[in-house]
């Protein structure tokens, strides 16, 4: 049976994922290959995300977006209310989180696909027979969110642009 190749991603995983890789078959491979590739998150799909503040929705952080939803939502109806006391500091908060989340998009889209490889190298170990046939090799992974937040950016970003220009 022919060597069959890792998913590009592998070579960013740790030692403990390459260990297990290393211990699988060719066919155990290539299904890893194909359960991977329609889980894995895309570095510039979580950044696009991070601006919107739906980045922890996409790395499937739910718990942590609902959080950072709710604090948004909080700034935003302090500031309504004109509580002046609590606002700026809950805002300043906020406002540094969402930073940090944009700057690190990068190291977070690396940790939750090494999840991913994991969960997944789990699910083949127990699932997938070492002798089992190759899977039948089928279309491109679905970028459809990925699509959706480049419109929504460059809508955006055009109306600023118009904006600015008045």
């Amino acid at each position: 049976m022919a060597q069959v190749q890792f998913h590009p991603d592998v070579r960013r995983f740790g030692p403990e994922i390459q260990a297990i890789l290393q211990q699988l078959t060719p066919s155990q491979v290539a299904y890893f290959n194909i359960m991977y590739a329609r889980r894995c998150k895309i570095p510039i799909a979580t950044f696009l995300s991070a601006i919107f503040c739906i980045d922890h929705f996409y790395l499937e952080q739910f718990p942590l977006g609902v959080l950072k939803v709710l604090v948004g939502l909080a700034c935003v109806g302090l500031m309504e209310l004109r509580i002046s006391t609590v606002a700026p500091f809950l805002l300043a908060i906020y406002a540094l989180w969402w930073l940090m989340d944009v700057v690190s998009f990068s190291s977070r889209t690396r940790i939750a696909n090494e999840r991913i490889a994991l969960d997944v190298l789990r699910h083949v170990k127990e699932l997938v027979s070492p002798n089992a046939p190759p899977p039948p090799v089928t279309g491109q992974p679905d970028n459809s969110l990925l699509i959706v937040l480049a419109v929504i950016a460059i809508t955006l970003l055009v109306l600023a642009i118009a904006l600015v220009s008045r």
